[in-house]
């Protein structure tokens, strides 16, 4: 007794567009960010460029008394996308000694060319600013 077996598709499908292309297509949605997290939610071959382009630019608000910040969360949500970060906007004038994880923040954060102060008081945070390796020569 012969039994039809049915046809095994695969799971994968396979891009019908060339890499270079989806990046040039997430590329053209660089300010649109719900487009762009579509983009990411949307599919595997997406994902590293809108991230890319998602987290290029961060900015942290933080909120006097309150123990929830952005700079917390990210540190517990978002360590893998730090080195994405190129300009960080600190504001509100609420960042004191309180803020331990801010220079862990700007550790994990090596691609950081940018970083604008809007009405913050660095008072009692020690950060040493590293000079660019990219000009020196071993």
């Amino acid at each position: 007794m012969t039994t039809l077996q049915p046809t095994l598709q695969c799971a994968v499908l396979t891009p019908r567009l060339l890499p270079e292309l989806m990046d040039e297509i997430v590329d053209a949605l660089s300010d649109d960010v719900h487009s762009l997290t579509a983009c990411a939610l949307s599919s595997r071959q997406l994902v590293h460029r809108s991230r890319y382009h998602l987290f290029r630019t961060i900015h942290f608000d933080f909120i006097p008394h309150r123990s929830f910040n952005r700079c917390e969360n990210f540190l517990e949500k978002c360590q893998y996308v730090a080195p994405l970060v190129r300009s960080l906007t600190l504001s509100e004038n609420a960042l004191r000694a309180s803020e331990p994880q801010l220079p862990i923040i700007f550790a994990m954060m090596k691609n950081l060319t940018s970083l604008h102060l809007v009405k913050v008081d660095l008072v009692g945070i020690n950060i040493i600013l590293a000079p660019s390796s990219a000009g020196s020569t071993n």
